[in-house]
């Protein structure tokens, strides 16, 4: 009897002794290899318009206690831009934050980035984020957010003009996001990247361009005579991932990623808004002139960019592109 007693006291004992260890052993236990996604900027490193995505790498690391880490291996020096939506499908990236002209081949509803009228939470709240996500997918995408919210584009030129009708026959730059734009305003339109803008419209080859309000990035100002002060469209970066890359995340971690992609989607407004108040500021002091139409002219102009754009979407996109028309293109 007595010998019981003592095995199960040395047996309460150890039950106690083991409940007290048990979580320092736990605390202080290697971590689990964290699971990486490896990922590219759209732009050079440096660049400010990769700011969100290095944000979002920093707030997933640190909130998941280094469970998932963002690996960003370089910008489009490493992955040159138009490379880097087939290397996310190849799977030799997972993670990364296009603009909407760099995936649209493969992703077609991706052209309604820069139409939308309405704020990411707007898009969020009455459906068209839903139905992106579900085009997406088709695609071997994964739709996260969107980014650079609010900034639009302009027209630069090296001719003056004073209505939409003095812009017919000039040579502008080309691009598949104003084709349809630039057609309709009787724009002749020249194929050149855009790392040769420079030097096209130092040598007369073109009479202008569109950009977003970042020439100055580009010493563009130096060669550039004035600025059409009418943005159209808006900003086109999204966030997405590898299909495949998303689905193997666990749980836990796919909605701590949903989170703090659409955290920054209101959370870095405001950082935008000072980011294009502060571009607008360079290019009237490196001596661009502006150029402003009469009140009807401007909106005529304006809405002419986003009508033809939007007959585009309906021609690619005959699944999806109306129902995103009809959320989208108003903001009221």
């Amino acid at each position: 009897m007595k010998k019981q007693r003592l095995l199960t006291l040395f047996g309460s004992i150890c039950i106690i002794l083991i409940s007290i260890a048990l979580p320092f052993m736990t605390a202080h236990s290697k971590p689990a290899k964290p699971i990486v996604l490896k990922a590219v900027t759209l732009l050079k490193r440096g660049h400010p318009i990769n700011y969100h995505e290095i944000w979002i790498a920093e707030q997933v690391k640190k909130r998941s206690n280094g469970e998932l880490v963002i690996k960003i291996i370089g910008g489009s020096e490493a992955i040159p831009a138009f490379e880097q939506t087939d290397a996310l499908l190849r799977g030799v990236i997972d993670f990364y934050s296009p603009g909407s002209s760099y995936i649209q081949t493969v992703w077609p509803e991706a052209i309604v980035f820069p139409l939308s009228r309405l704020t990411p939470t707007q898009e969020r709240e009455r459906g068209a984020f839903d139905l992106l996500r579900e085009s997406a997918k088709q695609h071997g995408l994964y739709y996260l957010g969107r980014s650079v919210y609010p900034r639009g584009y302009y027209m630069y030129l090296n001719v003056p003009v004073k209505t939409p009708e003095d812009l017919r026959g000039i040579k502008l730059r080309g691009a598949p996001i104003y084709t349809r734009f630039h057609k309709a305003l009787g724009v002749s339109m020249v194929t050149i990247s855009f790392r040769e803008v420079y030097t096209a419209v130092e040598r007369g080859v073109i009479d202008g361009y569109c950009w977003p309000p970042s020439i100055c990035d580009y010493r563009l100002h130096e060669v550039t005579k004035y600025m059409i002060k009418h943005p159209f469209y808006g900003a086109n970066i999204l966030v997405a991932m590898n299909l495949d890359s998303w689905n193997r995340l666990p749980k836990h971690l796919q909605r701590l990623l949903e989170e703090v992609v659409e955290e920054q989607e209101t959370g870095l407004e405001q950082r935008w808004r000072d980011l294009w108040k502060g571009e607008l500021k360079n290019i009237k002091a490196g001596g661009v002139k502006f150029i402003e139409f009469s009140p009807d002219d401007a909106k005529r102009y304006v809405n002419l960019a986003y009508d033809e754009a939007w007959k585009e979407v309906i021609e690619k996109s005959p699944k999806y592109g109306p129902k995103l028309k009809e959320i989208m293109a108003s903001g009221d």
